[in-house]
């Protein structure tokens, strides 16, 4: 129990080293070496942990979803189940931009670099948490929870709901959206990937957000940094 508990302690410390270093640098192009000396551990320590530079770096990835991931009880409990994808769009761009010297390197990693061993798990869990936001659809029947012939299913929704986040979230990692537009774009966004396949009375509610939420994005928008 003991050896465990140091194994864990170590591991938090690499970590911790680890999110210091992306800040510092603004980046993920230190070594291990470097997480090793900084953790005061000998430089074969982070690999027997962790394998590799990739995994720690998901690793603080999954540390990031757990926190954003504690964000859903806020919007579960919402009385407009069609509102709580746009709640949970909100919130997790709102939790990324509450952290941009973390995120925006982080993610720059993420979305460049295909971990085999790593991403299809931490992928797995993206989508779960918009697969969640879309409970209060499936309780009042207006999603099937598995594979539906004759209607939409929770998954019809929340894969594109997965892929225009991560679109969006690029875009923002970029500098190509501003803190407010990410934010505009990641609302309405959720508001018409939802929108037809509700019904009429919680499509009232999505248009509120949708004129809302217009104008808070460029009429014409280029691919360019944003000084």
């Amino acid at each position: 129990m003991l050896r465990k508990q140091q194994r864990e302690e170590r591991r938090q410390r690499i970590l911790n080293v680890t999110e210091a270093l992306v800040r510092e640098s603004n980046g993920t192009d230190f070594s291990m070496v470097e997480v090793a000396r900084r953790a005061r551990m000998s430089a074969p320590t982070p690999y027997n942990l962790f394998g590799t530079k990739g995994a720690i770096l998901y690793a603080l990835l999954n540390r990031a979803m757990d926190q954003l991931m504690q964000g859903e009880l806020a919007y579960k409990s919402g009385k407009v189940p069609a509102l709580h994808p746009v709640m949970a769009m909100t919130h997790a761009a709102d939790f990324f931009i509450s952290d941009p010297e973390l995120f925006r390197p982080l993610f720059k990693y993420q979305l460049g670099e295909y971990a085999y061993s790593e991403r299809p798990a931490y992928m797995d869990r993206a989508l779960e948490y918009w697969r969640t936001s879309l409970d209060g659809l499936v309780a009042a029947r207006m999603l099937d929870r598995g594979h539906s012939e004759r209607g939409f299913s929770r998954d019809d929704v929340a894969v594109p709901l997965l892929a225009q986040s991560v679109g969006l979230l690029d875009l923002w990692v970029q500098g190509e959206f501003t803190d407010d537009e990410f934010r505009a774009r990641m609302a309405i966004s959720a508001a018409l990937i939802v929108h037809p396949v509700v019904n009429d009375a919680a499509r009232i509610h999505l248009d509120v957000i949708i004129r809302a939420v217009k104008p808070k994005i460029r009429p014409v928008f280029s691919f360019q940094a944003i000084s």
